[in-house]
């Protein structure tokens, strides 16, 4: 695959487009998860894929790899929000520290998602 002369495989814009689908659609997948008792919610489905995807779509239109820079980011924010948390806020519960941080990760990693997408599609066009 070839992004000089614009083309652009329409497997990769399956799974580009499949996470976006599923967001749009995740209270009724989750309201499926909750009727048969299972406690994952569809971000956590969604984080696994977005960090295999961005690493594929890196290997494959930029030639390197995002997964260390992701991992920095995600672990500098991991530390930030704990510093913040003990010292400021005085308590560290994990329970809590996990769930915001968790949150944070999904958000990090959309908006890698997203940018990324962003700038192929400016690729392909140009």
């Amino acid at each position: 695959m070839d992004i000089i002369d614009g083309s652009v495989d329409l497997i990769i814009i399956i799974f580009y487009i499949l996470p976006i689908i599923i967001l749009l659609f995740s209270k009724k997948i989750n309201r499926q998860f909750r009727l048969v008792n299972i406690p994952v919610k569809v971000v956590d489905l969604l984080i696994p894929y977005m960090l295999i995807l961005l690493f594929f779509l890196g290997k494959l239109y930029f030639e390197i790899n995002f997964i260390p820079y992701i991992i920095i980011v995600l672990s500098l924010t991991g530390i930030i929000i704990a510093t913040f948390r003990t010292f400021v806020k005085e308590e560290l519960n994990i329970y809590f520290f996990f769930r915001i941080w968790w949150r944070y990760v999904f958000l990090i990693l959309l908006t890698g998602y997203l940018a990324i997408g962003i700038f192929i599609t400016y690729l392909a066009i140009i």
